[in-house]
């Protein structure tokens, strides 16, 4: 867990599954994503993205997220070759560029069953500088109809982080994480969720 300032501290909130949710909290930068074109005024920094972590694998989507010690843009470009024939920004840039320190990026409309091979584009540059990061989606199952995770983030004072990363472990089950609103508040959806190494869909503790 990273203890620097502007990060919160990790703890644990007790769920009916007695989930372990882990969080942290952050702040911002701005660019401009059209396509494959990114437009910017000057040079950017070299900005490495840290602790990048690949979550909520199905056969159809996946979530990259990524850390950076300084307010940057971030988004991914990604294909099932080295092409990277396509562009997903930050979930919360619906409304145009925001600037982030966490950053966090939904895949969508992806094949079953398929490698996908991706690099991080982080103040204009880059990431890794060499070769690239992969995942493979799963088989298609059937849903499961397990509602989801709804709750909300508070720091010491009672107010909302300006960003926070949501992680879930569950014993078992593949890595999940989501991103909380401005508010502070987040949903984890669970209805896609697989085994640990996805190859079937996950099954609850019956006295869960």
């Amino acid at each position: 867990m990273i203890n620097s300032e502007g990060f919160l501290n990790s703890i644990k909130i007790p769920t009916l599954l007695g989930l372990a949710i882990l969080f942290i909290g952050l702040g911002g930068a701005v660019f401009l994503v059209n396509q494959n074109q990114i437009f910017q005024s000057h040079a950017a920094p070299l900005i490495s993205p840290e602790n990048i972590t690949i979550t909520n694998i199905t056969d159809s989507q996946a979530s990259i997220s990524w850390e950076t010690n300084q307010e940057t843009p971030g988004f991914v470009r990604f294909g099932t070759s080295s092409n990277f024939t396509q562009t997903a920004t930050d979930t919360r840039d619906m409304n145009g560029p925001q600037n982030h320190k966490i950053h966090f990026v939904n895949l969508t409309n992806l094949s079953p069953n398929t490698t996908y091979y991706f690099k991080i584009n982080s103040g204009a540059n880059y990431y890794p500088l060499t070769n690239s990061l992969q995942f493979t989606t799963s088989a298609s199952f059937t849903t499961s109809g397990t509602l989801p995770i709804i709750g909300e983030i508070i720091n010491s004072k009672g107010q909302p982080p300006l960003e926070s990363l949501i992680t879930l472990d569950i014993p078992g089950a593949q890595a999940l994480s989501t991103i909380s609103k401005g508010s502070g508040s987040f949903i984890s959806p669970l209805a896609d969720i697989r085994s640990t190494d996805l190859s079937q869909p996950f099954s609850w503790p019956k006295n869960g």
